[in-house]
């Protein structure tokens, strides 16, 4: 029930890529000694770090030209960021500065926000194991929706590549947001688990594809805004133990905070026909289901 680092992660052996295929996907690892075979349990998060195979990262090759490892590896990552060491005077100068005043003192320079103890922090993620967040009815129809209209935009795997989506990244979106309620120390997964977790994965997707940044940045904006109207939505509806609000105190309290009213009537469409929010024929309550 821990995190196994590994590093170099591209320079194992065949002998070892055959075994952690196993760990990875049953979660267990099987040892032959003097003739007894015994299968022992290796529940563990595994995080890892590799190297494109010429040192530079190609983005017209696929993660598993550059990398060289197998798709069926690749795949049992929840997520795969990539981080290009790109020249930029500013960056480049900001590390160098550090390096230097690290050899010269031994130590980093403290600035900014304090820094938590590592005691605490194993405090709080021992606490925070202790919790198995629950997923609800309504956001289990959410999550479906959400893989199946995915699945829809990949038409071809073979041209889209890493964006494949299988059901391997169905689980990925539970397990993310289970883990984002665990830090909450919720017991529950609500819906912000859920966008959260998606747009972990839209992110990860996002740095392996080479697309056009703005229009990333424009699509990611447009998600954290519905997100956001679906929360103030969600509050209002909820201080009424019928869980139904009137619509236009939602839209006035949805202008107030910043928002548009198309952004009211994009957020009501898209989770009206995901089933979790409904208004009536004469567009007067909302009530959250």
């Amino acid at each position: 029930m821990g995190v196994c680092c590994i590093d170099e992660f591209d320079k194992m052996t065949d002998f070892d890529r055959a075994n952690i295929h196993e760990v990875m996907e049953q979660q267990t690892v099987s040892i032959a000694k003097a003739g007894i075979t015994a299968r022992l349990n290796a529940r563990a998060s595994v995080l890892a770090a590799a190297n494109p195979i010429h040192g530079r990262y190609n983005k017209k090759l696929s993660p598993m030209q550059n990398i060289n490892l197998p798709a069926a590896l690749i795949s049992r990552f929840d997520m795969i960021f990539l981080l290009v060491d790109k020249a930029e005077k500013t960056t480049d100068e900001l590390l160098a500065k550090h390096v230097t005043l690290v050899h010269q003192n031994s130590e980093f320079l403290k600035k900014g926000s304090d820094i938590l103890s590592p005691k605490f922090i194993r405090a709080y993620i021992a606490e925070a194991k202790k919790i198995n967040p629950t997923i609800p009815k309504n956001l289990h129809n959410f999550i479906i929706q959400r893989y199946v209209e995915v699945r829809k935009e990949i038409v071809d795997p073979l041209k889209d590549g890493y964006q494949y989506i299988t059901p391997r990244t169905l689980l990925a979106v539970i397990r993310l947001s289970q883990a984002l309620a665990r830090l909450r120390f919720n017991e529950e997964v609500e819906q912000m688990d859920v966008d959260m977790a998606l747009r972990l994965i839209d992110s990860s997707r996002n740095s392996i594809v080479e697309d056009d940044q703005d229009k990333i940045n424009q699509i990611t904006q447009k998600n954290d805004v519905i997100s956001s109207v679906f929360l103030i939505i969600r509050d209002l509806c909820l201080k009424n133990v019928s869980k139904t609000a009137k619509y236009g105190d939602i839209e006035r309290v949805v202008v107030m905070r910043g928002f548009k009213a198309s952004d009211l009537k994009e957020c009501m469409t898209q989770y009206s026909n995901l089933n979790v929010l409904y208004i009536n024929d004469h567009r007067t309550e909302i009530t959250l289901l």
